[in-house]
């Protein structure tokens, strides 16, 4: 078993602190990814975890074993790193074989270890090259044997696929997934790509300052954001943030974006959350529930507005269009090649049953 737990876990340089306190458990062979911006405390997080940065309060558990302690050689963990730390002048065998050699195990053993993890990564016809006669993907690949040959209980990812270009990124990402569907191993991930956190994740962890903003699935997570923080980190593009002006009429709650004079009624789940009188709040929407509509097709014929069409990117099957509605600028995702005219006007429809409400202040979902 293999479940990491960290308790109250801090960093700090000096009189600098990094980390602050966080909470985290980690499941037997669960998938966890550690996201956010740089210098929000996720790749020192998991250097912890290796046992490359000291602990400055809490404590770190690996299966039922305090570790703050040991060294990382004897932690059970193996760590893939961004820049691969190949060694130049030794064939991929002698990369892979290197580390065991240090611990003195058998020839015999080193060559079933190295053999077997060349075939999980599709490795054996390159054992006989050196690193400079790969591709990144390969080397990083070489990168992910020398850590399986280790059989460690828990493998960690620093950012290991940053230096690749996107057509390879993609295709490693579905190599990684495929690595831990067949190994069963507890893994962490750190990446500041909200993509790679949604399609690897059993679990993300959203980070920012030091501190965990959010963990959840990732559907969870893009579904009910915690805060605008995280609205707008996890989604590609990122959910639209509207400043709104909103008032009670019974049980009715109306919106009003700022420069439009159309009053857009609120659906009563998301009516519920806000008090009686009037007031104000950020409304967030995601690209996906913007689009070129009319009455017939809105979900309501009251949540359509006029807008002017200030940018279109056109990605083949579908493109994402900037509208200007009063003083506001949204982002929509539009399906099909039948696309507006830059500099046009418009009739949007906005799906307000997907919706979220946030405090303007604390920038807290008002649902949770």
């Amino acid at each position: 078993m293999a479940e990491i737990k960290l308790e109250k876990i801090e960093k700090s340089y000096g009189s600098t602190k990094v980390v602050h306190g966080i909470d985290l458990e980690i499941n037997d062979k669960e998938f966890v990814v550690l996201v956010g911006p740089s210098g929000c405390g996720k790749s020192t997080t998991l250097r912890m975890v290796a046992g490359l940065e000291e602990i400055s309060g809490g404590n770190l558990i690996i299966g039922d074993q305090t570790v703050n302690t040991v060294s990382p050689s004897d932690r059970g963990v193996a760590m893939v790193f961004q820049d691969y730390a190949l060694y130049p002048h030794m064939t991929v065998y002698e990369n892979m074989a290197f580390g065991l050699r240090l611990k003195k195990l058998s020839e015999s053993e080193i060559d079933e270890r190295v053999q077997e993890a060349a075939r999980m990564l599709d490795l054996g016809p390159y054992l006989k090259r050196k690193p400079a006669a790969l591709s990144g993907g390969q080397r990083q690949r070489v990168a992910m044997g020398r850590a399986v040959v280790k059989k460690a209980k828990v493998f960690l990812f620093d950012e290991p696929l940053s230096n690749l270009d996107a057509k390879l990124r993609a295709k490693m990402r579905a190599e990684i997934k495929r690595f831990h569907l067949n190994s069963k191993t507890t893994t962490v991930y750190v990446t500041h790509d909200q993509l790679e956190a949604m399609t690897l994740a059993d679990t993300i962890v959203v980070m920012k300052d030091g501190v965990i903003e959010q963990s959840g699935t990732p559907l969870e997570v893009f579904d009910n954001p915690n805060s605008t923080f995280v609205a707008t980190f996890i989604g590609s593009p990122s959910m639209n943030l509207s400043d709104i002006e909103w008032k009670r009429e019974g049980e009715r709650v109306v919106v009003k974006f700022k420069g439009v004079s159309t009053e857009l009624p609120l659906p009563e789940d998301k009516a519920k959350l806000l008090p009686e009188g009037s007031g104000s709040a950020t409304l967030g929407i995601r690209p996906s529930d913007i689009f070129i509509s009319n009455k017939e097709s809105c979900p309501s014929p009251d949540w359509i507005v006029e807008a002017e069409v200030l940018m279109v990117e056109a990605l083949g099957k579908n493109a994402f269009v900037t509208f200007k509605i009063g003083e506001n600028e949204f982002m929509g995702e539009v399906m099909g090649r039948d696309l507006p005219t830059e500099g046009g006007r418009v009739t949007v429809g906005l799906n307000l049953c997907h919706c979220h409400l946030f405090d303007q202040k604390s920038g807290r979902n008002l649902n949770i």
